[in-house]
């Protein structure tokens, strides 16, 4: 049941899943579809069997993960 008090949220949130999680584009760019299994790959690729639990911040160690991203 939706709340009155957060209907901006509901509709950003709806938004989202519109344009992102159905049609594959960004939410952010004009970029269109960047989700696919491609980027899902890649993601896991640099993400998960890459993972890093080194002792550098959050930030650094996306950055070092997703270097090689396209």
């Amino acid at each position: 049941m939706r709340q009155e008090h957060c209907i901006d949220i509901y509709d950003l949130y709806d938004e989202f899943i519109k344009t992102f999680l159905f049609k594959g584009n960004s939410i952010i760019s004009s970029h269109e579809a960047i989700l696919n299994q491609e980027s899902i790959n890649q993601t896991v690729k640099n993400y998960i069997d890459n993972y890093d639990d080194g002792v550098e911040s959050f930030d650094d160690k996306i950055k070092i993960q997703f270097s090689n991203a396209l």
